[in-house]
Formats: C-alpha cells, sequence, structure tokens
C-alpha cells in the first residue's frame, strides 16, 4: 500500500518535468547508440589493423623464407663449385701421379733392360772366352793324347752323340704314345656313350622277349662247348702245368743263387753286425728252398736228401747266428765249414742253372709222368750225388726255425689291362690275349695274362692295376745260337726301357747263361746309383728280342729323390775295409738296408781271384753289404 502510494506519488509530476525526462532519455539513448556505433567501427578498424598485421607478418615471413631459400641456393651453388673445383684438382693431382709413375715404370723397364743387356752381353762374352779356352784346351789336347786316348775320346763322343739322338727318339716316341692313349681313350667313350643310348632308348615288349630268349640259347650253346672243349682239351692242361713245374724250377734257381750269394758273402766279411745280416737271410733262403722243393714230383730219397742238405745248411746258419748274438765271433772251424757249404752249393747252383736254360718241354712232360731217363730227374739225381759228397759235416747242433716277413687312385679295369698288353707287345706278332686273374699284394697289385703269337708261342705278361705299367713278363722263345754280342744285346735292352718310357738307367750287372743275357738296369742320378730302383731285362741273343722283364722292384722303389749326402769321404770309407781285400774302383752309390734307403761307398775288390763289391754306410763306415762276382763260363756275372 505504501509502496502504490509511492508510485503514485511519483507520477504526482507537472508536464514539463515529464518532457525533461523523455529528452534525457532520448538524449541518453542516443549517446549510447552513437557509442555502440563508435565501438564497432573501432572494432571493425581493429581487426582490419589485425588483418593488416597478421598479412603484414605472413608477407614478412614469405619475404624472409623466399630470401633463406634464395641464401642456401647460393650457398648450395657455392658448395658444388667448390667441390667440382676439388675434384678437378684431384682428378689432375691423380692424372699427373699416374704420368709419373709410367714415366717412372718406362725409366725402369729400360735400366732393366739395359741391365739384361749387359748381362748378356757379358755371359756372351764369357761363353766366347770359355769356348776359345775350350778350343785351345782340346787343341793341346789333341797334340798330347795318345792314339789310346784318342780312340777313347771318339768313342765317349759317340756315345755322347747316340745317347742325345736316343733322348729326341724317346721323347717323340712319348709323345706318340700320349696321342695313342688319348685316341684310344676317346674311342672307348664314344664307344661307351653309344651303348647307354642304346640301352636308354630300348623299350620292353615282344622284341625283349624275343632278345632273352636268344641270349639264353646263346649262353646254353656256350656252357656246352666250354663243357666239351674242357672234357676234351687235355694238351691246354699239360701245357699249363709244365709252366706251373717251369716256374718253380726257375724259382728254385733263383733261391739257390741267393743261397750261395750269401755263403759267398759271409765267408770274407769281417763285421760281425753284416755276418749276422748274412746268416739270417741264409736262414730264411733256406727255409724258402725247403718248401719250394715241396712242389717237385721228386722221388723220396732224392727229396730228402736234397731237403737234408738245405736244413743242414739252415742249422747251421742258425748256430752261428745264435753264437753271434751272443756277443760271440766265428771260429776257424766256423769258417771252413761255411767254405765246405759254399763248395757244394755253388755246385748245385751251376747244375739247377744248367737246367733250367736248357730243359725242354719234352723233358717237363716226361719228369711229370715219372718217365725214366729225362733229363730234369737226371739233373736231381746229380745235385743228390752232389749233396752226398758234400755230406761230410759233423751232426750240428739243431736250429730254430725262422719265419719270413710278407709285405704288405683309381684302378685300371681287366679290359684295358688285355688292350695294354696288346700295345706293349705290338712288334710280338701277338694273336690273343687271354685272361689269367689277379696278383693281390699290398705294393703292387696286377691283371695276370697269358699272349700267344702267330705261332702259337706262349708269353706270360703281368700289368699293374693301378696306372697300367709293365710289371713282367717272360716269353718261352727258343734261344740255341749266339748271334749277338753282350754289347749289342745290352743295347737292344736300352732300347727296350726307353720304348717304356724309362730314364737315367744305367746297366749295373748282366749274367750271360747259355744264349740268354739278362741285364740289372739301376736308376742312376747325380753320380749315384740307386739299387732300389732296379729293372731286369732278358735279351735272347739267337734272335736280338728281348724274351723277359721285370720292374717290380722299380715299381715299388722309384720316387723323387734329394741329393745324397755323405759325412766320411771316400778315402775315409777305403781305410775301414778288411786288409785282405785289393780295391780296384769305387762310387757313391744308395741301396735299402733294414727296409730304409741308406748312402754308401761302393767298393770293388779282389780276393784270392774273386772279385767283391763291397757296400760301406757313408756316414758310419759299417759294413753293410757284399756283392759277389763270378767268372763262369756264360760270361762275367755280378751277383
Amino acid at each position: 500500500m505504501e509502496r502504490k502510494e509511492n508510485d503514485i506519488a511519483k507520477n504526482v509530476s507537472s508536464g514539463a518535468e515529464k518532457v525533461e525526462n523523455i529528452g534525457e532519455r532520448a538524449q541518453a539513448k542516443a549517446d549510447a547508440a552513437g557509442t555502440a556505433e563508435t565501438r564497432a567501427a573501432e572494432k571493425k578498424a581493429e581487426r582490419k589493423a589485425v588483418k593488416r598485421r597478421t598479412a603484414q607478418k605472413g608477407r614478412e615471413q614469405k619475404e624472409k623464407a623466399a630470401a633463406k631459400k634464395r641464401v642456401d641456393a647460393a650457398l648450395a651453388k657455392e658448395e658444388r663449385k667448390a667441390k667440382k673445383a676439388e675434384m678437378k684438382a684431384a682428378q689432375k693431382a691423380k692424372k699427373a701421379e699416374l704420368k709419373a709413375e709410367r714415366i717412372a715404370r718406362q725409366q725402369e723397364k729400360k735400366l732393366q733392360m739395359k741391365a739384361k743387356r749387359q748381362e748378356h752381353a757379358a755371359k756372351m762374352a764369357e761363353k766366347k772366352a770359355e769356348r776359345r779356352a775350350e778350343r785351345e784346351a782340346r787343341k793341346e789336347l789333341l797334340r798330347s793324347e795318345t792314339a789310346a786316348q784318342r780312340i777313347e775320346r771318339v768313342e765317349k763322343e759317340r756315345a755322347e752323340r747316340l745317347a742325345l739322338k736316343k733322348q729326341k727318339r724317346e721323347q717323340a716316341y712319348n709323345l706318340k704314345l700320349e696321342r695313342r692313349d688319348a685316341r684310344l681313350q676317346k674311342r672307348e667313350q664314344k664307344l661307351k656313350d653309344r651303348q647307354h643310348r642304346r640301352e636308354t632308348r630300348r623299350t620292353p615288349g615282344f622284341g625283349g622277349w624275343l632278345a632273352a630268349v636268344i641270349s639264353l640259347g646263346v649262353v646254353t650253346l656256350a656252357l656246352t662247348a666250354v663243357v666239351t672243349l674242357g672234357a676234351i682239351d687235355m694238351a691246354a692242361m699239360n701245357t699249363a702245368m709244365t709252366s706251373a713245374y717251369r716256374g718253380t724250377l726257375y724259382e728254385l734257381v733263383g733261391i739257390m743263387e741267393n743261397v750261395d750269394t750269401d755263403l759267398s758273402k759271409v765267408r770274407v766279411s769281417a763285421s760281425p753286425a753284416q755276418q749276422s745280416r748274412l746268416l739270417t737271410d741264409l736262414l730264411l733262403q733256406a727255409r724258402l728252398a725247403e718248401s719250394n722243393l715241396e712242389r717237385f714230383p721228386l722221388a723220396a730219397e732224392a727229396d730228402a736228401n736234397v731237403t737234408s742238405f738245405i736244413n743242414r745248411t739252415a742249422d747251421y746258419s742258425q748256430t752261428m747266428l745264435n753264437k753271434l748274438r751272443s756277443g760271440g765271433s766265428l771260429s776257424a772251424e766256423d769258417e771252413a765249414k761255411l767254405e765246405s757249404l759254399y763248395q757244394t752249393n755253388h755246385k748245385i747252383r751251376e747244375e739247377l742253372n744248367r737246367l733250367a736254360t736248357t730243359v725242354s718241354e719234352k723233358d717237363m712232360e716226361a719228369f711229370m709222368k715219372a718217365k725214366e731217363g729225362n733229363a730234369v730227374l737226371e739233373s736231381f739225381q746229380s745235385v743228390e750225388n752232389m749233396t752226398l759228397e758234400g755230406n761230410g759235416e759233423e751232426n750240428l747242433p739243431e736250429g730254430t726255425d725262422s719265419g719270413s716277413a710278407q709285405q704288405s687312385g683309381e684302378e685300371i679295369t681287366s679290359v684295358r689291362a688285355g688292350e695294354l698288353c696288346l700295345q706293349y707287345f705290338g712288334e710280338y706278332s701277338v694273336e690273343r690275349a687271354d685272361y689269367a686273374g689277379e696278383t693281390t699284394s699290398q705294393s703292387l697289385g696286377t691283371y695276370n695274362f697269358f699272349l700267344y703269337d702267330d705261332r702259337g708261342r706262349q708269353m706270360f705278361v703281368q700289368i699293374a692295376k693301378g696306372d697300367g705299367a709293365l710289371v713282367s713278363f717272360e716269353f718261352y722263345e727258343e734261344c740255341t745260337e749266339k748271334n749277338f754280342d753282350v754289347d749289342r744285346s745290352k743295347a737292344i735292352a736300352e732300347d727296350f726301357l726307353a720304348s717304356l718310357g724309362y730314364e737315367n738307367m744305367a746297366a749295373v750287372w748282366v749274367n750271360e747263361s747259355g744264349t740268354q743275357a739278362t741285364f740289372n738296369f739301376a736308376y742312376e742320378v747325380d753320380g749315384a746309383v740307386y739299387y732300389p730302383d732296379l729293372v731286369k731285362v732278358k735279351v735272347c741273343e739267337t734272335k736280338g728280342k728281348v724274351v723277359g722283364f721285370d720292374a717290380a722292384a722299380f715299381l715299388k722303389n722309384h720316387t723323387a729323390r734329394g741329393a745324397v749326402s755323405a759325412k766320411l769321404t771316400m778315402a775315409q770309407a777305403q781305410e775301414m775295409l778288411s786288409g785282405k781285400l785289393n780295391v780296384q774302383a769305387s762310387r757313391l752309390a744308395v741301396i735299402p738296408v733294414d727296409g730304409k734307403e741308406t748312402p754308401v761307398y761302393e767298393f770293388l775288390c779282389d780276393y784270392e781271384g774273386e772279385t767283391y763289391f763291397i757296400y760301406l754306410d757313408a756316414d758310419t763306415g759299417e759294413e753293410v753289404r757284399i756283392l759277389n762276382i763270378l767268372n763262369s763260363r756264360q760270361g762275367r756275372i755280378l751277383l
């Protein structure tokens, strides 16, 4: 109520007050409107100013970015220019360096060529001086040489020319063999390829069934033929048995020659160590001879008497060996018994050697059939008489037995070995080669063949399984007359070795027995003879043809070796020989001693009309081996 009264009180005013109030309000309203417009204008102006400032700032930033980009581009350009200049400078320096190196190499090469020319000129001048000196020396030699010296010189020069021609011929022959082997290998490979293509193209069917039936029929016919031939071809069996007994006879001859050699050596030896070695080998050879005799179809009495002599030799060897091992020495009685055994065995060896060189196929067949009056049986009866004559010894103590020790890439096939047989013996008119099995050994395995020439004569051949080398062969050629002497036979043997590719082989001894000459060749290099590398060649002196060959020792032992060195001089070693020996010649050699190759000095000596080779260790002077040369009816034999 009071409020209403107040309002009423307020409304109670004059009209002038009301007009005044309205004017004020309008003025206030106008002022407010003007202020709003001003504010709006100010805000608008402010916004424009912000926009201008933002745009200005953007322009400034763009200008800064553009300026920076221009600066970076300028810096990069300058950097590229600097790098390019640096590369050009480096290339220029490299070219200059290469040019300097090239000039230096050219100068060095020129200096080297100049030095070589000067060296060559010096050598040529030296050679000229040497040739001049040689000519002067030769002229002086020709003025002072005797007729005998001239003959010797001419022969030596002729031998050198022949050796050079022989070397060239061997080289040409070896080249021919290599080309031929290459052609054969190529041909063999073509045949294998052709057979492989045929087998891979073959399809099963009626044709294959028919081929199998035909093959079965052929095999059946072949087996029938083999059985028939085996039943009726007794002559071939007799030939095989004859060959086997002949081989056993050759083996016995070789064993008895070894026994004879050992007895011959031990009677002149002054070294207990050497005597022990000889007696040990003598014991072994005696056991081998006893085993060999068991394979002969001898009468019981003859076999017992010959075997008794061999056993007596072995027993007495064992007794003397035991004495030496206990520190004793051989007595005069021992030496007398050795001399008696040597004389008896020497006769036996000569008789068996005569039998081996003269026996015929008919004699061997009669011996196998135990016919009376055949040459083989008569020869063994002579041997029996010799053993009885030499049985004047007292009872000897029994000795102990001694056993003998046995020796323990891709291989070629037996077919290839058969082809090689035909190549090796192209000049022997060989018509066929029959495979005869293999021989297995730790050191040298072989394929064995029987070859037959156009006259039906037989040859036994062994080919090495490893490389196809010819190991040995024996050709049963009849040799009745002496149409070629030892020198010509030696040349034939040398040519045969050359055809097989052997070089630097020197003949060290020859055994001329009847009309056959067997040469032993040893490898020789730098003045030293290597006896382990031994090859044996047998020549028929009737037809001048090689009929025997054995290279087993060479193939087992030959290898590249260094120079031979020795601690003792030849004179120092010679002083250690027995005083009873007369030295005739000496040289450096290499021989096997206890399974090891040992440098030795070889002395050719004479004692009571017999000639010996004494071998002394080149480092210690110890007597390590003795070889005896016998002068028999067949010629000069070196054992």
